[in-house]
């Protein structure tokens, strides 16, 4: 497995890994438009201004998608993604350790995570993430944790 800066190429197949507008809205947020259409894809994505990465694994095919945004003054991660076919087999944890080497050293990482989405929440505590009080309303807040880890300075965690 390796990361690396997504390709216009990545967003094909990242489109069909979301069957409906609830699965796109939970992953994405309302930015994102449903059914994705190659090109709004990008565009609602922002790329290729906003930073995204792609886990790709041996055989070349996308495994992980995540995007890391200037908000809050922190590395912001969103938009994390595993194929749907390879969750399960600790494939976040790769993805979130290694976008942890993309990011500016000096500031925290935050994130917004699905309630519900308990693999995902376990494994970003197990990361070193901590729910805190969100710095603004977010239109699916009452579903969401707002979370963030320290400044990697030092503290890259292999959890």
């Amino acid at each position: 497995m390796k990361l690396r800066e997504s390709l216009e190429s990545d967003f094909v197949e990242l489109g069909q890994w979301f069957k409906s507008k609830e699965e796109a809205l939970t992953w994405g947020g309302p930015k994102i438009n449903f059914p994705f259409a190659h090109q709004q894809l990008i565009k609602d994505l922002n790329w290729p201004e906003t930073p995204s990465y792609s886990l790709i694994d041996n055989d070349g095919h996308l495994a992980g998608f995540i995007q890391v945004f200037d908000r809050f003054g922190n590395n912001h991660l969103g938009r994390v993604a595993i194929h749907p076919n390879m969750r399960g087999k600790g494939l976040g944890k790769k993805l979130m350790t290694s976008v942890f080497t993309k990011v500016n050293p000096g500031k925290k990482l935050s994130l917004y995570v699905v309630k519900n989405n308990l693999a995902a929440v376990n494994l970003y505590q197990r990361l070193g993430f901590v729910e805190v009080t969100p710095p603004e309303n977010y239109p699916l807040m009452e579903n969401c944790l707002y979370m963030e880890k320290p400044a990697l300075v030092n503290n890259l965690s292999s959890a």
